[in-house]
């Protein structure tokens, strides 16, 4: 309640809903005044929050960066570009409006992909998923596994997966129409998971801090690819070829001495690769202007 409007919010949504329960059950002749200082109290409540007041609001950097991001969009639509564009448009963006900034890598994470234990594939080729999901492989005896269909799985288009997945697999390459396919369109990361420990024979994807964060589940494998094995090593040295990076950015001016520019310098020493490594985020180096 006094840290997040979220969490204000459904509280006084939560506290309202019981407020007319109660006094309309028991004192109906009270319901509108109750309201009426219910609502005066709240307005009274969010005038004095420092979070919720019309000043903070205004001044919150998080606005800002949703009215770049939709800027950006209006101006050069993201669609079609991949999810690892938006970051050369945004700093052509910034560049345009006379701004100029620092970037500097500082951890990197993996797209895996992931079948049942009973499967026993444990290696794929770029191309043998590439032809997976075309369609152009469809059964697992083609990959030296059981005489039996694939069954395939895949997120819906506006998930972060999903459009990783087609940047990584399918980079330079027609994006296939999945649905037409007859591939499973699975609406969660969580499901996609879910899904494939009850079959032996699907195939999927998810984000490799996500499966180290939730699933350790003994009927999961993670396939290797291209003979490497999706781990924090591999992530870090690049033999895994489904790696993605992270960014931290700052204005080239910032200050020395802002807390900013500590944040950014910070970044790199043995305490945040520790604090990285402690969420299952692999810990990168490189700075580019």
């Amino acid at each position: 309640l006094d840290e997040g409007r979220t969490g204000f919010a459904t509280a006084s949504i939560l506290f309202f809903i019981f407020i007319v329960i109660t006094i309309y059950y028991y004192k109906p002749k009270f319901l509108i005044p109750t309201l009426l200082v219910f609502i005066i109290t709240i307005v009274l409540f969010i005038n004095g929050h420092e979070r919720l007041n019309i000043d903070n609001i205004e001044h919150d950097p998080r606005g800002s960066i949703w009215k770049l991001t939709t800027e950006i969009i209006k101006e050069e639509p993201l669609f079609g570009h991949g999810v690892c564009c938006g970051r050369q448009l945004f700093v052509e963006y910034l560049k345009e409006k006379g701004v100029e900034v620092e970037m500097k890598l500082y951890g990197g994470d993996g797209l895996v992909f992931i079948g049942h234990k009973d499967n026993p594939v444990t290696n794929l080729t770029h191309e043998q998923i590439i032809g997976i999901y075309r369609g152009e492989i469809t059964n697992w005896k083609e990959l030296g596994g059981p005489n039996h269909p694939i069954n395939v799985y895949y997120r819906d288009d506006q998930s972060g997966s999903q459009r990783l997945f087609e940047k990584l697999v399918f980079s330079g390459l027609e994006i296939p129409d999945f649905s037409a396919l007859g591939f499973s369109e699975i609406d969660a990361m969580n499901t996609i998971v879910g899904v494939i420990l009850y079959d032996p024979y699907g195939i999927g994807y998810s984000i490799m801090t996500y499966l180290s964060d939730v699933y350790e589940h003994e009927s999961l494998r993670v396939f290797s690819v291209n003979d490497a094995i999706p781990s924090l090593a591999t992530i870090q040295d690049r033999s895994y070829p489904y790696n993605t990076h992270g960014y931290l950015v700052i204005r080239k001016d910032e200050p020395t001495d802002s807390p900013a520019r500590r944040l950014f310098d910070w970044f790199g020493c043995p305490m945040s690769d520790d604090l990285l490594l402690s969420n299952d985020v692999t810990p990168l180096q490189g700075e580019e202007s």
